[in-house]
């Protein structure tokens, strides 16, 4: 009997093992002009800033380079156009979730930690993930939540972030009030950098990356982690 009992145990461990998720797994690549070409790029030019940006394949290196210049200078506003009162900002965005094959989210909650492999140059960046806001009208804005990436410049590492280091943010400002990220209803990842308060200095910039992942970590703690804002270094 008990011997009965402790095999449908083992094979019931067995079979949730088997429908796990994988401890990694690859989100998107850059080996290609195609897959430059499945991210949008965006820049403070389009609300009166000066800073310029691309997202391009380097056939050389067979990896993706976003690079360009950051400014803190203003052009004069078009008429009807958004003033800044705030410039030196650029970045780049996954394309909206139709032109994904696994449906219209991405599926992050068997997972604890976002990854980058990547050649920095010294500048904090910053991740993003965009998350469907539920409770919010149809129509709404998704919810925007960031965390700090670094690496050091000239050397190709693997950055992990975890969720948990993920802050919600609204134009720029931190949310107070605390939320649960919605990690199975991601809309969009992306890569942005900020002058920010003083955040870093205008000029130029140049990130090299590989591919982006996530993972699920045992270092990552249920109730928090003591890595740093700026995620772990490999």
């Amino acid at each position: 009997m008990w011997r009965r009992a402790v095999s449908r145990v083992k094979q019931y461990v067995k079979d949730v093992s088997d429908h796990r998720a994988p401890e990694e797994t690859a989100l998107f690549s850059f080996k290609s002009q195609a897959d430059c070409e499945r991210w949008e790029v965006f820049t403070d030019s389009q609300m009166g800033g000066r800073s310029v940006a691309q997202l391009r394949f380097d056939h050389g290196a067979g990896t993706a380079l976003f690079s360009g210049e950051l400014s803190g200078e203003k052009e004069g506003v078009k008429p009807g156009q958004r003033v800044l009162r705030k410039t030196g900002f650029c970045g780049f965005r996954s394309l909206p979730p139709d032109s994904w094959a696994a449906g219209p989210y991405l599926d992050l909650e068997p997972y604890n930690v976002l990854g980058f492999k990547i050649k920095g140059d010294g500048r904090p960046y910053l991740a993003s993930i965009r998350t469907e806001n539920w409770a919010a009208p149809p129509g709404a804005p998704p919810d925007l939540w960031q965390a700090f990436v670094f690496a050091p410049p000239g050397e190709w590492k693997q950055v992990e972030v975890p969720f948990k280091r993920f802050v919600l943010t609204w134009r720029g400002r931190v949310i107070e009030q605390p939320y649960e990220m919605s990690t199975n209803r991601v809309v969009s990842l992306g890569i942005s950098l900020a002058m920010g308060d003083k955040l870093q200095d205008p000029g130029r910039f140049a990130l090299d990356l590989e591919s982006i992942f996530a993972a699920r970590r045992d270092y990552v703690a249920e109730d928090g982690d003591d890595r740093g804002p700026m995620g772990l270094t490999l």
